[in-house]
């Protein structure tokens, strides 16, 4: 084998044994785009779980691998047998808080008496399923299900329709300390419910599973008629800015360097969520002086100018844009310090470049303070 081919591989797979150490709550995620544009999906545990837990997927009937949402490649399931079967596992017996969220295409509402399953959890017995994520074809809604060993069943829908024809994402989320259960369109809050249901853990039924795009079981007609880009179970009820994101159109990246503070450490600046009007987002910064306060410039260009300290400007020209945030942290444990802010964009704001970098106060830094990477935000 080519050297330069297997040091690559070994690289991805790193990365993806580590991936579920990144992701806080990620129990499987799938991204549907395992072959070319045009070809049909097959064979046996071809569905890749890139969480690095292993719950790879089989398909039958034969998606096709298409493009959809600039270029973004995921399932076309036709609505009549296609479907993604994952075995069950320890890791699915989610009974306390847990999210299921997609990207999807809806195609057409087929008329039928039975629901549109996204993602579902069950076997072959007549009720008892733990979860899903479905379309009612009557209505166009959005239905996040949940059920107990006694069949005890809580049901959210969302009170718009699911837009066919546009790439949306939909999630639903159940937040066991609060009993909450919410529904999500585009990471917008839809619908919302309290409950005292938690979902079955052990399935005990044949053919026990999760079903992407129809029941985890063959010759039932729930077959979704539309794309699928992405799968992810979570066993956390996330906020929407940990929400997957796509086809967004803003952009968010770290650009420049940072200098050290207590420990060595270099702050980190970072978003999370997409940088677009009417979304939720999340700033945070990480590998900081616990106890602290940073004070955080704002320009409009990147920069690479010297500074006191031995750190780097990266904004350019600073602007008299100046915010501070205090850090939390163990003030024992140098690093630890860091904040994370939610904000809405509000939906009426036009698009903008903004230019960020974080300065930390620390006196182990000659000139009192450590500095992170620069960060630019480009709202679309």
């Amino acid at each position: 084998m080519n050297s330069r081919i297997s040091c690559a591989a070994g690289a991805v797979l790193t990365l993806l044994f580590f991936a579920k150490w990144l992701v806080a709550g990620e129990v499987a995620h799938w991204t549907l785009a395992e072959g070319p544009v045009g070809s049909a999906a097959s064979g046996t545990n071809t569905i890749l779980d890139v969480s690095g837990n292993g719950h790879h997927g089989t398909p039958y009937g034969g998606p096709v691998y298409t493009q959809a949402c600039g270029g973004e490649v995921g399932l076309l399931f036709d609505g009549t047998d296609d479907r993604v079967f994952v075995p069950d596992a320890p890791g699915f017996a989610l009974t306390q808080s847990l999210t299921l969220e997609a990207v999807i295409r809806l195609d057409s509402l087929l008329p039928a008496p039975h629901q549109r399953q996204i993602v579902f959890r069950g076997d072959d017995q007549l009720g008892l399923d733990p979860y899903y994520l479905a379309v009612v074809p009557s209505t166009g809604q959005l239905k996040f299900h949940i059920q107990d060993h006694t069949n005890g069943t809580s049901i959210v829908f969302s009170s718009p329709a699911v837009p066919p024809g546009s790439v949306v994402h939909v999630a639903g989320t159940l937040n066991d300390a609060t009993g909450e259960q919410r529904v999500y369109v585009d990471r917008t809050l839809v619908a919302s419910t309290i409950t005292g249901i938690r979902p079955i853990g052990q399935l005990i039924g044949s053919n026990p599973g999760i079903g992407i795009g129809s029941l985890s079981i063959p010759a039932v007609d729930q077959y979704l008629h539309g794309a699928i880009l992405e799968v992810r179970i979570s066993d956390q009820a996330l906020e929407p800015h940990e929400m997957l994101s796509t086809c967004c159109p803003g952009d968010a990246h770290a650009f420049g360097t940072g200098c050290p503070g207590w420990g060595g450490f270099v702050p980190v600046l970072s978003l999370q969520g997409c940088p677009s009007p009417g979304v939720s987002i999340a700033l945070s910064l990480s590998s900081a002086r616990p106890q602290s306060i940073a004070l955080h410039l704002m320009g409009l260009f990147e920069a690479s100018l010297p500074a006191a300290g031995g750190c780097t400007l990266n904004v350019f020209p600073v602007s008299p844009l100046v915010f501070a945030l205090p850090l939390g942290g163990d003030p024992a444990i140098p690093g630890s310090g860091g904040y994370s802010v939610v904000a809405p964009i509000p939906a009426n704001m036009q698009p903008a470049t903004i230019k960020l970098q974080a300065f930390v106060a620390d006196s182990a830094n000659s000139w009192g303070y450590s500095a992170s990477n620069g960060l630019s935000l480009a709202i679309n």
